[in-house]
């Protein structure tokens, strides 16, 4: 996914997001109910990044990460970054 985006020069935004507290559940639930919530986590943070625009990226157990292509338009103007 990220191929169509490698002959341009493009800004994104980067979204690393995980269940809170998931560690601790862990330790406290069944590994069935777990992987439930996990799954049902994961799914939904796919609804909201698509419902976005965004893109994901990975899944990486209760970590969802995911990117959005930040639009440029004609207006604005080309920044150089000075590399030291």
């Amino acid at each position: 996914m990220l191929e169509k985006f490698a002959k341009y020069k493009t800004t994104f935004v980067v979204l690393h997001v995980d269940l809170v507290g998931s560690t601790k559940l862990a330790m406290r639930l069944p590994l069935d109910r777990l992987t439930t919530m996990i799954q049902a986590f994961n799914q939904e943070m796919s609804f909201i990044v698509r419902a976005f625009g965004g893109y994901i990226l990975n899944y990486v157990g209760d970590i969802v990460l995911a990117f959005f292509v930040v639009p440029r338009f004609k207006s604005e103007p080309k920044q150089h970054v000075l590399m030291q």
